[in-house]
């Protein structure tokens, strides 16, 4: 079975109060990366794809604590659990995490309505 949870990072903007309870439950690693960014819409973007991923594995897995996570040598983050898969992305104001019992991609990304 494969699930995807989506969000419109841009609520960020108008529930401050959101975006730092959920900026409170990040990682410290993910804080950094977070911190490392210029532009609010970028945090928000990095914020919003570790809520999902929080909220999807405490969802579908009953998780409350972040398993280990390791990387391919692609770079293509991994489940240290047996038939946990995921990814995310995001682009524009949304941020998506998918998960699934098999290898899993998603992609998102901005369509400029005024260009051709």
């Amino acid at each position: 079975m494969t699930i995807a949870y989506w969000m419109d990072c841009s609520i960020f903007d108008t529930n401050p109060s959101f975006y730092e309870d959920c900026y409170g439950k990040c990682s410290s690693t993910r804080k950094q990366k977070v911190n490392a960014y210029h532009f609010d819409k970028d945090k928000y973007l990095s914020v919003g794809v570790s809520t999902l991923f929080r909220y999807g594995i405490w969802k579908q897995y009953g998780l409350t604590k972040i398993p280990k996570i390791q990387y391919s040598k692609y770079q293509k983050p991994i489940l240290c659990i047996p038939n946990v898969y995921f990814n995310c992305s995001h682009s524009g104001k949304i941020a998506v995490c998918v998960f699934s019992d098999a290898e899993v991609g998603v992609d998102t990304e901005f369509v400029n309505p005024n260009k051709k």
